[in-house]
């Protein structure tokens, strides 16, 4: 049986300080060893949270990594994401 993840660790490896947006391979991290592996990502929002708090000063590539990423989108997040952030009235508009 092949395995696409085979010797891409072993008992030394240490994922301290870890991203990974794969859940298949958190699940295999844990039943082939490594140090330190982090928790499974959910969502695309969990994942945005995680690159903004880590990677602030490259905000302009989280939305390139979360292009990438396999996770989904929790469903309020993604009505979000495709019709954009909702902005409260201005108080122009409010008044008309």
């Amino acid at each position: 049986m092949h395995n696409k993840y085979e010797k891409s660790i072993n008992k030394n490896t240490n994922f301290n300080n870890a991203i990974i947006d794969n859940p298949e391979y958190i699940k295999y991290l844990h039943s082939n060893g490594g140090q330190n592996i982090p928790n499974e990502i959910k969502s695309k929002q969990e994942l945005r949270s995680l690159l903004e708090k880590r990677y602030f000063r490259f905000l302009s590539k989280v939305s390139i990594i979360l292009d990438i990423s396999d996770l989904q989108w929790e469903e309020k997040g993604k009505q979000e994401k495709e019709e954009g952030p909702r902005q409260e009235p201005s108080e122009d508009s409010r008044r008309k």
